[in-house]
């Protein structure tokens, strides 16, 4: 057949063989003449309307660790024109010329990633049989990547592959002897998360049962070798100070020897989370009136989620700095609720302050007279772990109890699920510089099942 003639040839309809094989009929040929021997050559070999252009369902590629994790090879027959006199052995080689793919991707006008040196074999010794008698071999060439590390990006990626086929006897001929995989890879990254309870802010208490925390490292997909994952524990003043600026907060850092977290954690090959701790081991270094924070991070943000790749762990004040608090007597304080805003006074952390789960509570303080106030401190309520403490309040000042001044928005971290009546995790509100007033009110949103606090403090 020439070659004018062959440019023209359409492949027709294949059979789906073997659930991984289909025919390759869906891009247009390009009909330009042939330029050359090599395309002259393509075209010839794929001149039969029997010869099947196969396409894998798709291989699974982890391209930021370069790991190779499902395989689904796309099947090649070896084809006689004329059945065999006697047993044929058919041999199959990945042919890496680069002329062969490039004119293959011009006919059907594609442009796939380009075929790079040992990036494919043969499986097994690229070995089948065609019996006497036949034209077909009973078994099939399977064509394997072997090198994906040049495939990072995650995408779907359909690379040409070609494939030389050989035959043992010289009195056998093939109906092509040059045949073409488009060999399908699905490239995504591998994903590690951090998470605590599916919480983002865990607590450690000083000098109780509760002295460590755990946490969970998870991996997306799991896979089949071991998986070093790296942690960084962020106690840097300037961190500290840019958080507290921003949560009108007063955290300090972690100090040095006060506690363990390994740097370095391996998860197990086929294993798809793997827990470990952070543990305080020197409370004596920790002011129990002081609070104390520190990021713990994935170290490679190039694996990590987006959400879920760091928890801020605390040790909050066990207790109120008696010194640094303001009387409450002559104290007045008035707000909805169906627990009375009395309870916010009584000194008693079992009876706290409760409000709905809709709208927004405004609480309004009276202290009875001018005070210089640095915050405020909110001390929780702890049943059973239930977060009802707020998030989100917002403090104003007043002299007249008319005209108000906002003076700061406290964004707390949740509370301790461990928070109890021994150690409560207890919230503090600081204001950037002192305030000079008599009344104080308190913006709290609702939310669901219901908000609650058990005392409020001033400090000074």
């Amino acid at each position: 057949m020439k070659a004018s003639k062959l440019i023209n040839t359409v492949i027709s309809s294949a059979l789906v063989m073997a659930g991984c094989c289909t025919c390759f009929n869906a891009c247009k040929k390009d009909s330009a003449p042939v330029k050359d021997e090599v395309t002259a050559y393509v075209l010839d070999n794929l001149a039969d309307s029997s010869i099947i252009i196969s396409i894998n369902e798709g291989d699974s590629v982890l391209g930021n660790i370069g790991l190779h994790i499902k395989e689904s090879p796309p099947v090649i027959p070896a084809v006689l024109v004329i059945p065999a006199r006697t047993d044929v052995e058919i041999t199959a080689s990945v042919d890496e010329d680069p002329w062969l793919g490039q004119v293959f991707d011009s006919i059907y006008k594609i442009n796939p990633p380009r075929l790079r040196p040992g990036m494919f074999t043969i499986m097994g010794n690229g070995k089948v049989t065609i019996k006497a008698g036949q034209t077909r071999s009973t078994d099939s060439i399977r064509v394997v990547l072997k090198d994906a590390s040049s495939l990072k990006q995650p995408g779907t990626y359909i690379i040409t592959v070609p494939v030389r086929l050989q035959v043992s006897s010289s009195n056998d001929r093939l109906k092509s002897s040059l045949v073409f995989v488009q060999y399908k890879v699905f490239v995504t990254d591998l994903r590690i998360s951090l998470s605590n309870d599916s919480s983002y802010n865990v607590s450690v208490f000083k000098d109780d049962e509760q002295a460590f925390v755990g946490f969970t490292l998870s991996l997306s997909p799991k896979v089949n070798r071991h998986i070093q994952v790296e942690l960084e524990a962020v106690t840097e003043k300037a961190f500290i100070d840019a958080y507290n600026l921003d949560h009108n907060t007063a955290y300090e850092p972690f100090p040095d020897g006060a506690y363990e977290c390994p740097k370095t954690v391996t998860i197990p090959a086929g294993q798809r989370v793997f827990d470990s701790y952070f543990k305080l081991t020197d409370s004596s270094k920790l002011n129990p009136y002081s609070d104390y924070l520190l990021l713990l991070k994935l170290k490679d943000s190039t694996r990590a989620y987006k959400t879920l790749n760091s928890i801020y762990i605390t040790a909050p004040k066990s207790r109120i700095d008696a010194s640094n608090t303001i009387s409450r007597a002559g104290w007045k304080i008035s707000g909805p609720g169906w627990r009375s805003t009395q309870y916010l006074l009584d000194g008693s952390i079992q009876t706290p302050w409760t409000f709905g789960s809709n709208g927004e509570a405004v609480i309004t303080l009276d202290m009875g007279l001018v005070q210089n106030v640095r915050g405020f401190s909110f001390t929780p309520f702890y049943p059973n772990g239930i977060e009802w403490n707020p998030r989100t309040i917002e403090i104003s000042s007043s002299n007249d109890g008319n005209s108000w001044k906002k003076e700061c928005v406290y964004l707390g971290l949740p509370t301790s699920k461990f928070s109890n009546e021994q150690y409560p995790d207890i919230k503090t509100a600081w204001f950037p510089k002192a305030v000079s007033a008599r009344y104080f009110r308190f913006n709290i949103p609702a939310s669901p099942p219901r908000t609650s606090i058990s005392e409020l403090n001033a400090l000074k």
